[in-house]
């Protein structure tokens, strides 16, 4: 829904209706969108004439009343917006359609538009949900009905962080780390009992393997990083999915590079079992 329009006054109906919105020659307009609630999608901006017009899309999770301060997420007076943001250029057409090339994640969304000899025609904004097919298949019976709110949160939560691999978050690192991906990938068994994007980790966990025998903490990732202890994770994960996932064979695959992360730490080891001096963070 509209949040706040400057420089223009908007049908209230825009954008859940295809109403147009009208933004004269000359003029510079911002308009706040809210999605009410988190979401991952490809958004689409729909637009004629407009030659040279210049749009800005700034997308959010929250905005902030003074960085890093974001307060009550759904009070917009005095807060300001920063996020990732798309440029566009008008050409001067009729029907104009841009796609974000890539998903992006927002609550809130700012579009900025200024004008300049021709007059522009907003016909449409919307976006396309993006994410991991999981079909939720547990359901939480309680006296409480806030648990079973809980358990609505919790799931949009995780399926925001399951992309084409589990994110610690989607709209800051994207990155799939194995502290993060090991609770991710109990909440998928639990809750759907989808075991693909688990396998997925372990596989792609067990090819970062460095040559000493540790893990990286996070893979993909175009950095790498070593927190060792994370490649503990990683053996109680495969543990996880050998208690509850459907394939020994797959687990069996992974025990050689399991037994050289332990290999990795026993240098390290202590006669009373403590680790003691492993490197890096």
């Amino acid at each position: 829904k509209l949040r706040k329009a400057e420089g223009i006054t908007v049908p209230p109906a825009f954008p859940a209706s295809k109403t147009t919105v009208a933004i004269p020659a000359n003029k510079s307009v911002t308009l706040l969108l809210d999605q009410a609630q988190l979401t991952n999608a490809y958004l689409t901006l729909v637009m004629s004439g407009g030659r040279q017009a210049k749009i800005t899309l700034t997308y959010a999770e929250a905005l902030y009343s003074k960085h890093p301060v974001k307060g009550n997420r759904d009070e917009i007076e005095g807060k300001s917006i920063l996020g990732r943001r798309d440029s566009v250029i008008a050409d001067g057409t009729v029907g104009q359609i841009f796609t974000t090339l890539y998903w992006r994640t927002f609550r809130y969304i700012q579009l900025q538009v200024t004008t300049g000899e021709e007059p522009l025609t907003i016909e449409d904004i919307y976006s396309t949900f993006t994410g991991f097919p999981f079909q939720l298949r547990a359901k939480l019976d309680a006296e409480n009905p806030d648990l079973s709110k809980m358990l609505d949160i919790g799931w949009h939560t995780a399926r925001l962080c399951a992309i084409e691999t589990y994110m610690g978050c989607p709209f800051y690192e994207q990155l799939q780390y194995i502290g993060d991906a090991r609770i991710q990938g109990l909440v998928s068994l639990y809750n759907s009992g989808d075991d693909r994007l688990l396998r997925n980790a372990l596989n792609q966990m067990d090819q970062s393997r460095q040559p000493e025998g540790v893990t990286l903490s996070r893979h993909p990732s175009f950095t790498p990083q070593y927190i060792p202890t994370f490649s503990l994770w990683y053996i109680g994960m495969l543990h996880d999915y050998w208690m509850y996932g459907s394939d020994t064979n797959f687990v069996k695959d992974k025990l050689p590079g399991a037994r050289q992360v332990l290999d990795y730490f026993h240098r390290y080891q202590e006669a009373d079992g403590s680790l003691k001096n492993v490197p890096q963070w």
